[in-house]
């Protein structure tokens, strides 16, 4: 019997999916206890092959979904019509006349909401039409919604009106109350701008305005204490860095550097000579010329030349390893915290060492720190003097500008 049904090749060449049909297709007839059904049917197919193995129908009653729609859409007095691809009428208004049903397709605009006056009323009517070519009408009175909106309109109107007056009254308050205090407080201030940390004298009570005149006041003596503070250490700082400038420019080591380009030349090695030029040129330059932090890379190349300097003046007498990791490259440090070391290295480990010395130069990355290392194989000190040292019983020896 099913498959005698016109809507039975068509249902199973949609591969799962829905059609909607009235009756089941004239499979179910009306009687007087329903108006008829409006029924979902697919294919079932076999869980494990797949193929279809039934067909489900599910059948709402016209009735029941006729009274679910206007239970819905009362509050707007609104009308629902539901017609079929053929046109036929599923679900009829029963409070809109037999003859606006009639002439409501005269004036809809497909899927869409239009606007219309029909016999001197004025309604909203919107359509939707979906995949089945079934038609969804919405009727709605538009002074319905007009008398919606104007009981909207007058709570809105009634809010807006209590907003402005606790805006009013609340601006008063912080006027008499806030801002007149904090006019006068800000006029008391205003010195400040020309330089002048006077403090405030003005006449408060024991609320938030006088204790932020006693904080800007406080604030005031911090200030002026500041001042001073940073004028001393200023004084100080450039009294240390002219006595580090000079103890930077050692006259022993240029005086030496001179003495062996002289010797050179007369010696016809001007190739050397040059060499250590360069080299003391760029030297001086690195740390006269740069501030007081420098990059790791730069502090690397004013012991570069240092080296070579010094390498040209002692032959084999010493030998360099680095181990540096480029990633330290850029991270700055204060100036001249390795050349110091190196420079002590030489003097105080290696040129006092029977044989050749070697000193190892690192720059290490790793564990969230950087480690900057400077080591040799010279002399060294002894035990004791090491002790002396760390209880402070005797100073570091200063470095040796030779």
């Amino acid at each position: 019997m099913i498959q005698s049904t016109n809507w039975y090749n068509r249902l199973l060449n949609l591969n799962g999916g829905y059609i909607l049909e009235v009756n089941a297709g004239g499979l179910l007839e009306n009687n007087k206890d329903n108006q008829g059904y409006i029924s979902f049917i697919r294919v079932i197919n076999d869980i494990n092959t797949q193929k279809p193995s039934g067909i489900m129908i599910i059948n709402i009653s016209k009735l029941y979904l006729s009274k679910y729609i206007n239970s819905a859409i009362n509050t707007y007095t609104s009308s629902i019509i539901l017609k079929d691809e053929k046109g036929n009428s599923i679900i009829e208004p029963t409070n809109i006349s037999k003859n606006l049903n009639n002439k409501i397709f005269n004036y809809i605009r497909p899927n869409g909401s239009t606007i219309k006056n029909i016999n001197g009323e004025v309604y909203i009517i919107s359509h939707i039409e979906n995949e089945f070519g079934w038609n969804i009408i919405s009727i709605t009175p538009f002074n319905e919604l007009n008398s919606q909106f104007w009981i909207y309109n007058i709570i809105l109107l009634f809010v807006i009106i209590i907003n402005v007056i606790l805006l009013i009254l609340g601006l008063l308050f912080i006027s008499l109350f806030i801002t007149q205090p904090i006019i006068k407080l800000v006029n008391s201030m205003k010195g400040i701008k020309d330089g002048k940390f006077e403090k405030v004298n003005i006449i408060t009570g024991n609320d938030e305005i006088g204790m932020l005149k006693d904080v800007y006041n406080k604030m005031i003596d911090e200030i002026k204490k500041l001042i001073s503070d940073i004028i001393n250490e200023q004084k100080i700082k450039r009294k240390l860095e002219l006595e580090v400038m000079q103890s930077q420019i050692k006259p022993h080591f240029l005086f030496n550097s001179f003495d062996a380009i002289s010797a050179l030349i007369l010696m016809g090695d001007t190739k050397n000579a040059s060499k250590i030029v360069k080299a003391l040129g760029k030297f001086y330059r690195s740390f006269l010329i740069n501030g007081e932090e420098i990059t790791i890379k730069e502090e690397l190349d004013i012991i570069n030349s240092y080296l070579t300097i010094q390498k040209i003046r002692f032959g084999d007498k010493f030998n360099v390893e680095k181990d540096i990791d480029e990633r330290t490259l850029s991270y700055k440090i204060p100036k001249l915290i390795l050349q110091p070391l190196v420079e002590n290295a030489l003097n105080h480990g290696i040129r006092s060492k029977d044989g050749q010395g070697i000193i190892s130069i690192k720059a290490l990355h790793g564990d969230n720190q950087i480690k900057l290392i400077v080591e040799d194989n010279g002399k060294g000190m002894s035990e004791e003097k090491i002790k002396e040292i760390e209880c402070g019983k005797s100073k570091v020896l200063a470095l040796d500008p030779q």
